[in-house]
């Protein structure tokens, strides 16, 4: 779904691209076009087994006693450094324990934070951004499966982006479709230059969303190059 907008920094310059914060790359695999996706989901409504949380999965238990960093609670919508989201030390979940599977995608959203692994490796961990909970919006908990997947130029049908050379839904691997929910890379990430000393840093609109989960760009290309149809997402408190 389409994210909200806030006001640009003004004493800063925006970049056109966002910063990936990993240098690591998968190898690539093939990605499941539009008709694929579409099918997966159609057969889904005429079968009547519309994809949806199909049960609570807890957090791991070791996570208990840490508290998140302040910049987790930050009001919504509040411009936040990337780098200040991945700065706190968190154990990285066990996949067959949240998963149930040694492949797929653990999304944090008290934490912002999503773990990508494939074959029992962690592939990427990464910053995200969830739903505007205070404009009644949510984002889903719960076990799910990834029912279709759309490519680097795709935007939103229902809040189409304000500027179509600047999608806002690529590379979206969608999990729950009757709200139409997905994983995808967000323009709430912006990579701003300081004029002076030319360094760049990389920022979210934090949970200004209409209820997916909002990405780097280059995380969600990574998800599509790892995950496809039927592949679980896990998204915990």
């Amino acid at each position: 779904m389409e994210q909200l907008h806030n006001k640009h920094n003004k004493k800063v310059e925006e970049t056109d691209s966002t910063k990936d914060i990993e240098t690591g790359r998968a190898s690539t695999t093939s990605r499941r076009g539009f008709l694929a996706g579409a099918g997966a989901t159609l057969a889904s409504l005429v079968l009547g087994d519309e994809p949806e949380a199909n049960e609570s999965v807890p957090e791991p238990a070791e996570w208990a006693d840490i508290v998140p960093d302040p910049v987790n609670s930050k009001e919504q919508g509040s411009l936040v450094l990337v780098d200040d989201i991945m700065r706190q030390s968190i154990p990285v979940p066990d996949p067959e324990q949240i998963l149930g599977a040694d492949t797929g995608l653990i999304i944090s959203k008290r934490f912002h934070r999503f773990w990508l692994f494939k074959d029992g490796k962690l592939l990427r961990t990464g910053p995200v951004g969830t739903a505007m909970t205070s404009a009644g919006l949510s984002t889903p908990e719960g076990k799910f499966n990834i029912t279709r997947q759309e490519g680097e130029d795709y935007s939103s049908r229902e809040f189409p982006a304000s500027d179509p050379e600047k999608p806002n839904m690529a590379w979206a691997s969608f999990f729950e479709s009757r709200r139409g929910i997905a994983f995808h890379g967000s323009p709430n990430f912006r990579t701003f230059t300081n004029p002076d000393t030319k360094v760049q840093k990389t920022y979210l609109y934090l949970d200004s969303s209409h209820g997916c989960v909002n990405a780097l760009k280059s995380d969600a290309d990574l998800v599509q190059q790892t995950l496809g149809i039927g592949s679980t997402v896990v998204v915990l408190p």
